[in-house]
């Protein structure tokens, strides 16, 4: 019998790894967040769509035409923000951009799900974490599956190498950060999470 060869996937040009639903559900239900959000790398609208099941206004935007939100959008080169918070799943290889623009635009409440080595990194630290710190970091127990948005599903294996957590800025905020636990969930979470406000 012949070994199976390994399934090997092309990475999309653009980063295109839609967000799991599992890691948004926690968000939304662990935080209040202001009625309009701007999600500024929609992909397909995988974000966008949980946030409009609880009640949110989302701008959504993208720079690829995926076929969701407004396409052709450049987040880095947007000089207003288009709504009072954002949350979003940056390009990975565009992360540090998309966190120092968010900032420079001074949105009321930032929220990015970014890989947790985001905390580790004496450059990282000095670019952004010690000038302005995340008033919370919310890493998950569990690693979340992501899978390449070019290919259907059934015919990619997933990673789950990476430990992820949301990271949330606050304009004007100094001192150190609280961290709390965050579970995925596949929709039907039980309410372990009171929604808090961040002050």
């Amino acid at each position: 019998m012949n070994a199976q060869a390994p399934v090997t996937i092309a990475r999309p040009d653009d980063d295109h790894y839609p967000t799991p639903r599992e890691a948004v559900y926690p968000l939304v239900r662990h935080l209040v967040f202001p009625k309009r959000i701007a999600e500024v790398a929609c992909g397909e609208g995988h974000i966008s769509k949980v946030l409009a099941e609880y009640g949110y206004q989302v701008a959504s935007s993208n720079l690829a035409d995926r076929g969701y939100g407004k396409t052709g959008v450049d987040f880095l080169k947007m000089t207003k923000r288009p709504a009072p918070a954002l949350i979003t799943n940056p390009p990975f290889s565009l992360d540090e951009a998309f966190v120092m623009h968010a900032l420079s635009l001074r949105f009321e409440i930032c929220a990015f799900f970014l890989r947790l080595k985001w905390l580790c990194g004496a450059g990282r630290y000095r670019r952004i974490l010690g000038p302005t710190p995340p008033v919370m970091v919310l890493p998950f127990i569990e690693r979340i599956t992501f899978y390449a948005g070019d290919t259907p599903v059934e015919d990619q294996p997933g990673w789950s190498n990476e430990d992820f957590a949301w990271f949330i800025w606050r304009p004007g905020f100094v001192g150190k950060p609280v961290i709390d636990w965050l579970s995925r969930d596949d929709g039907l979470q039980a309410d372990l999470f009171r929604p808090q406000v961040i002050a």
